[in-house]
Parts: C-alpha cells; sequence; structure tokens
C-alpha cells in the first residue's frame, strides 16, 4: 500500500526540525554554562575581595582593584604608621598625634 504524499513529506521535514532543535538547545546550553562562568567570577572577584580587605588588602586589590575598605585600609596604614628611625629600639615609634576634641567654649579659628 503506496504511502500518501503527506506523510511522506512530514517525515523528510522532521528530521530537520530535530537538528534545529538540537543546534537551539546546544546553543542554550553553551550561553547558560556561559552565564554561570561570568556569574561565579563576579560572585569570586567581589566577595572574597571583601572578605580579604581587612586582612590582605593587597590580594583584595588584586581580584578587585576598586574594592574600597581594601583601599583604605593601605591609606590608612599607609598614613598612620610612621617609619621607624635607625637605631631606636622595637616599639619605640612614635604615635600619630590624637585629633582633639571640640569643645563648645573654644574659639573657632577663621
Amino acid at each position: 500500500m503506496p504511502q500518501p504524499a503527506s506523510t511522506a513529506k512530514s517525515d523528510q521535514v522532521k528530521p530537520s526540525i530535530v537538528t534545529a532543535a538540537r543546534k537551539i538547545l546546544s546553543l542554550r546550553t553553551i550561553g547558560i554554562a556561559l552565564c554561570g562562568i561570568i556569574l561565579a567570577w563576579l560572585v569570586l572577584s567581589r566577595s572574597l575581595a571583601a572578605y580579604l580587605a581587612d586582612g590582605a588588602p593587597q590580594t583584595a586589590l588584586w581580584l578587585n582593584r576598586r574594592e574600597p575598605t581594601a583601599l583604605l585600609y593601605l591609606a590608612d596604614r599607609a598614613i598612620n604608621v610612621p617609619p621607624a628611625r635607625p637605631g631606636a629600639p622595637a616599639g619605640s615609634a612614635v604615635q600619630p598625634a590624637q585629633p582633639r576634641q571640640a569643645r563648645g567654649d573654644e574659639p573657632i579659628a577663621a
């Protein structure tokens, strides 16, 4: 018994539809994998840098060069730690001056 023309034609169309669906599926898989890699890098570079900002600010800046806490820590350390004088015993470095607390009865310098 011969097959109707429409059935033979639909058999020819099905493989091309399956092939197109596989291409779309593989493109979608590649896209999702790429998004996952990007998101993992963002979490690693931002969260780990924020975690390391206090203890290892250089490493935090290597991961994220705009990490504000690490930048502040390094700037504070550079400003407030005076260089050691040659010949001075360890621990005798001059302490930075503490800012005076403003009181209400002091005149304001202009």
